[in-house]
This record gives C-alpha cells, structure tokens and sequence, in this order.
C-alpha cells in the first residue's frame, strides 16, 4: 500500500489526524508527504508523524517534503526518532527549502539516523535557501554516509 498527499495544504491538525490513521495500518510501501509551500507546517507536524510512523517496519520509501515552513532543530530531532526504527528505508527524500531555523545542529540529528539505515539506496536531501548549515554541518554528513554499503545515489541540495 502506498499514500501519497502530494500538493496538499496540510497543518499540523490534519497531519496529526493522519498520524492517528497510520497506527491502525500494519504494512505500508511508500509514503509522499510533499505539502509545497506550506507555512503551517512546524515541528509539531514531525513529532506526530513519528507517532504515526513508528511502527511501519516495512516503510521503503519516504517522501517529506515543506517549504517556507516553522521546523526549526527541534523537528529535526523528532524526525530523527521518526526515522531510528524505519531501519527498512531504501530511499529517503527530505524537502525543507527556506527553513531558517535549521541550523548544523538539525542537520547532524539527521546526519546521526541516516548512517544506520544499513538498507538505504537513495538519499535527497534538499535543505537549500535560508538555513545557518555551515560547512561543519554539512563534513559531519559526509563522515556520517561513508558506512552506508548499499548506497547508490545521493542529491544534496544545501546551497542557496
């Protein structure tokens, strides 16, 4: 099974609503959270999607996608917790443009997850525009996706 909410204008009521549906679903392939511009998404949003997603151990492929949105470092680290147990994830596309308040302490909560999803193919990570990610920031992702074995294809796109 797959979802895919591709252009929609979420909040984090309506995602926490989702969030709510997801834990009744035992097996799910994909999903594609790819809201565009949509400023009414914040950390909140992240934390309840690591509700929702937690017990998706067959999740391949996540899409999570908000631009010009409130996440700051805090819904990096829910995100990092929303991805430790998705150990299965083969490829990951992580779509915060213009997110100001992501700076390399977000990054590196990110960085940390991602070096031990051993099955992980495809990495985007797109976090360019207005952020404070600096070049130490971007060496400890470096460091971080040298153990990744299966990896075939990485898209960063952190400039401005």
């Amino acid at each position: 099974m797959k979802i895919n909410l591709s252009g929609s204008k979420i909040s984090d009521e309506g995602l926490k609503n989702l969030c709510e549906s997801l834990k009744r679903i035992s097996s799910l392939e994909a999903i594609n959270l790819s809201f565009g511009l949509c400023t009414k998404v914040t950390d909140e949003s992240l934390k309840n999607l690591g509700e929702g997603l937690k017990r998706l151990r067959s999740l391949r492929s996540l899409t999570l996608e908000s631009y010009e949105n409130r996440i700051t470092d805090i819904g990096m680290r829910y995100l990092k917790k929303t991805l430790q147990p998705l150990w299965s994830l083969h490829s990951i596309y992580l779509g915060f443009a213009h997110c100001a308040n992501i700076t390399d302490d977000g990054l590196n909560d990110i960085s940390k997850v991602l070096q031990n999803l051993s099955y992980l193919q495809s990495i985007n990570l797109q976090l360019w525009g207005q952020n404070e990610i600096t070049d130490k920031g971007l060496a400890n992702l470096s460091n971080c996706l040298k153990g990744l074995t299966c990896l075939e294809s990485i898209h960063l796109g952190l400039g401005l």
